[in-house]
């Protein structure tokens, strides 16, 4: 089922983001050791619209192309309220929209 980009998406706990740590590192993935934890806590807080972002990429969520959808006619920021994958990308745009600038956390420079 596909998340709804209209419903907020509920961040991780920090219980939860430390399990899935632990899980990682038991199975040897050690790159996660240079991962700074608020990091990590923000990619499992944001995963679902990761995934439907992923979806639209791929066509899982198909555009409407009923003239608002961006497209060389159009452009890149133009939105169509009525389509599946608009929607999705409006809800990324919120979330773009709401975080504060800042630094590229060193494991990812």
């Amino acid at each position: 089922m596909l998340a709804d980009p209209d419903v907020p998406k509920e961040p991780a706990t920090a219980a939860e983001v430390a399990a899935a740590v632990a899980f990682a590192r038991e199975r040897g993935a050690l790159a996660l050791d240079s991962v700074p934890l608020e990091v990590l806590e923000s990619v499992l807080a944001h995963q679902g619209l990761v995934l439907d972002l992923l979806r639209v990429a791929t066509g899982v969520i198909p555009h409407a192309y009923n003239g608002l959808c961006p497209d060389a006619v159009e452009g890149a920021e133009v939105r169509d309220p009525d389509c599946p994958a608009c929607r999705v990308l409006m809800a990324a745009d919120k979330s773009i929209a709401a975080t504060t600038p800042r630094e590229v956390p060193e494991c990812f420079a």
